[in-house]
């Protein structure tokens, strides 16, 4: 089972920079892009079904969408900047429709040297896990983040995007958008001009998914941001996030989350 990161996939302008200690994260995926750069020890990173072991100076760049986890092996510090594809438009057109053979790549001494100046790094307290790092001005930032698009092309083996990977992209992609509506295979078929039944087994053969579990985790993520964030009642956010009924909400959220909306909330409906 996988997860989708929602606070990860929302607006053109998102950076998110945070240093980590012994972390690991299940597998996810978002519609931002992912740079991942290990600082001390061994992570063990899966990126669309191919398993690194990386190393200080080793570092992954992940496209949205990709299918992604990381589990720390031995004592590991690492740096992962999350960012949305409008820091890095040229890059993003220049590579559109193509895809990456490998994630991994290695910085430059140069390129580590600029990143820990011009990115304010600051290493995890001993008694911490993570800790943000202040994001660099606006232009510094987009500097920096060229800086490892241009390391990492100089290196990657581009190839022509697999047909079931644009599709699955769409198919993510109309979810994003639809998932607050009544939605099913049939309206998701309908949509993007297929079978349903070609859209089930392409789901199932490449995310090991059902498209109803795929939305309700689109909902589910959704409802943990307003249920922490707003004043909402459980059921008025049951149905901004497209649940039919309250019953339903607190089946999947159980299912998905592992604890009811009611007790995330801390008891409160």
């Amino acid at each position: 089972m996988f997860s989708h990161q929602f606070v990860n996939s929302i607006g053109n302008d998102l950076y998110n920079g945070y240093w980590y200690r012994d972390a690991c994260w299940k597998l996810h995926f978002h519609r931002s892009y992912e740079f991942v750069w290990v600082m001390s020890g061994t992570l063990q990173a899966t990126v669309a079904d191919k398993v690194y072991l990386l190393h200080a100076g080793d570092a992954l760049f992940i496209l949205p969408y990709q299918l992604h986890s990381y589990t720390t092996l031995e004592s590991c510090e690492f740096f992962v900047a999350v960012f949305a594809a409008g820091h890095i438009g040229k890059f993003v057109s220049t590579t559109s429709g193509k895809e990456p053979a490998e994630a991994h790549f290695r910085l430059s001494t140069a390129l580590q040297g600029y990143l820990r100046a011009t990115m304010a790094l600051r290493p995890v307290a001993p008694d911490h896990k993570s800790v943000r790092q202040p994001d660099p001005p606006l232009f510094a930032l987009k500097a920096c983040l060229y800086a490892v698009c241009s390391e990492f092309n100089a290196v990657a083996l581009w190839q022509k995007k697999e047909q079931n990977n644009a599709l699955i992209f769409r198919i993510i992609a109309y979810v994003e958008q639809n998932y607050a509506e009544d939605i099913t295979l049939y309206t998701l078929a309908d949509a993007l001009s297929y079978e349903y039944h070609y859209l089930s087994r392409v789901l199932r053969e490449n995310l090991h998914i059902r498209f109803r579990t795929l939305v309700n985790q689109y909902r589910c993520e959704r409802a943990k941001e307003l249920i922490t964030e707003t004043d909402l009642s459980l059921s008025e956010i049951a149905m901004n996030c497209g649940f039919q009924s309250i019953r339903s909400f607190n089946r999947a959220f159980l299912e998905i989350a592992g604890a009811t909306p009611t007790a995330l909330r801390g008891g409160k409906q």
